[in-house]
């Protein structure tokens, strides 16, 4: 076995931490020589601890027996990685980053970017250790709020072509700790890489930012051919780059530019908006989707028939039964938006979606209805709100929300609410506010709605809030519905 990259022979063959007990140590954290009472993490063959107080030579395990064994330092690495990790309920992620790049015939750079995720420490809800999870088995599986992420801690392997297609085939994000070119290791250079900005964590991948690197590439097709199409036709086109005014006019009439294209591109060549393709879903079973749909939304089926499904004609128009592809749909897509719920879709873009992953035998026109049935049937449960021709924005922040909003309005809304431990993100709240003042009206009443601070959680109770901002212009059951789909609160027993 070759030594990590960067390191010496020799330093690869010591062991810097000790197993003792089922915890790791190092070498000064435990008594001098056999008095340490430590095995080895990779062979467990008793070591020896050699102290060096004065720092002049590392401290360090040795072999008792001499004989140095092949796994001990990458597996006392992993180990301690891992028990900080597990330890401190906590993370450093790095930032999320999604770019479509672009060039004109003019040379003009159309290119996009836009951060789906900023980068920063993160509390963990739960860490598993070496937990089988569908095809693979990752170093940890790690729950930060509502969202699962695979964590892979690298010392000379990192994740190759055969892991990556299978944890894309799971489509939850996965982060990679790069520990083969540490200077030192002992816990304090583990927490640097682990706990701060020291750049030894990538993403192996994100679903959200293929979702959004596809949605960036679409805008960025769209102008490349809008300035295509005026070089060929001589045809001038609203671009309002110069519009003048304020900022919120100047916003405004952005806004009305990118719904330009968005039409000009769909009416031209019906090619705006279709996700990338993924391989091997139509090869699972029913029950292989359903499940992985679960897994995505990290429910269960009881659960998920509170919600779905909706109720289409004719049912025969998708090859597999409603309530599969359907969960398909909302987890795959839906709820799996680049802003975490608030992402624009429409019909073209879903029924382009299940044709690349169910087989759909013939009539089209019945498949278009089933797709409008589904999504309108989402609209009516408060799911999405319809912006007309056929395009919607989700009006939820994920899979609890929605089933919040719709256990709700089944129940008259008369079910106490509590407030949540973890708020959504500021970009989230935003988001989901200009959205309900689309929905609703009273678009800067509902910014500054979405502008709550986390300091209120505990000062008032949740009712006695939604009365508070229902008495400021708002209808109660919307602001009640609004914190819900937002994620600030929860039904009791929920």
């Amino acid at each position: 076995m070759q030594p990590p990259t960067g390191l010496s022979a020799s330093r690869a063959l010591r062991v810097p931490f000790g197993l003792r007990e089922g915890r790791l140590y190092e070498p000064l954290q435990v008594e001098s020589g056999l008095q340490c009472g430590c095995i080895c993490p990779g062979c467990r063959a008793p070591l020896v601890a050699r102290h060096s107080p004065s720092g002049r030579v590392a401290s360090n395990f040795a072999h008792h027996a001499g004989a140095d064994c092949a796994t001990g330092f990458e597996t006392a690495v992993h180990l301690a990685a891992k028990q900080l990790i597990a330890d401190r309920k906590m993370l450093f992620l790095p930032e999320v980053v999604a770019r479509a790049p672009g060039i004109g015939i003019s040379g003009k750079d159309f290119g996009r970017e836009r951060l789906v995720s900023p980068e920063g420490v993160r509390n963990l809800n739960a860490v598993l250790v070496e937990e089988d999870f569908g095809p693979i088995r990752p170093d940890l599986l790690v729950s930060i709020g509502r969202q699962k992420v695979l964590v892979e801690i690298a010392v000379t392997h990192f994740v190759d072509e055969v892991k990556l297609a299978r944890i894309k085939e799971l489509g939850m994000p996965a982060v990679e700790f790069d520990l083969s070119e540490l200077r030192e290791m002992n816990f304090e250079a583990l927490k640097n890489a682990l706990f701060t900005d020291a750049q030894k964590a990538k993403w192996v991948w994100h679903p959200e930012q293929e979702l959004e690197k596809a949605r960036l590439q679409a805008l960025v097709d769209a102008d490349l051919a809008l300035e295509r199409e005026s070089r060929l036709t001589g045809e001038t086109l609203p671009l309002f780059e110069e519009a003048e005014g304020d900022g919120a006019g100047r916003a405004e009439l952005l806004r009305r530019r990118e719904n330009a294209q968005r039409e000009y591109l769909l009416h031209r060549s019906r090619k705006l908006e279709v996700p990338p393709r993924e391989s091997g879903n139509r090869g699972l079973s029913a029950s292989e989707q359903l499940r992985k749909a679960m897994a995505l939304l990290g429910t269960d089926e009881a659960r998920l028939r509170e919600v779905l499904p909706v109720p289409v004609t004719p049912t025969g128009a998708i090859a597999a039964a409603p309530l599969v592809w359907q969960a398909a749909v909302l987890s795959g897509l839906i709820l799996r938006g680049p802003f975490g719920g608030a992402a624009e879709l429409s019909s073209q873009t879903v029924r382009a979606w299940v044709q690349e992953r169910f087989a759909v035998p013939g009539d089209e026109k019945a498949f278009g209805v089933a797709v409008w049935q589904y999504l309108d049937g989402l609209r009516e449960r408060g799911l999405l709100h319809h912006q007309g021709r056929q395009r919607f924005v989700v009006a939820v922040s994920g899979w609890p929300s929605a089933r919040a909003v719709v256990s709700d309005a089944r129940q008259g809304g008369v079910v106490p609410l509590a407030w949540l431990q973890d708020w959504p993100p500021d970009h989230v709240a935003k988001r989901l506010a200009e959205v309900f003042g689309e929905m609703f009206g009273a678009s800067e009443r509902w910014k500054r709605l979405g502008g709550l601070l986390p300091d209120l959680r505990g000062q008032e109770p949740p009712e006695a809030t939604v009365r508070y901002y229902a008495g400021n212009g708002l209808d109660a059951s919307q602001v009640r519905r609004f914190f819900l789909a937002a994620g600030f609160v929860r039904l009791a027993g929920m």
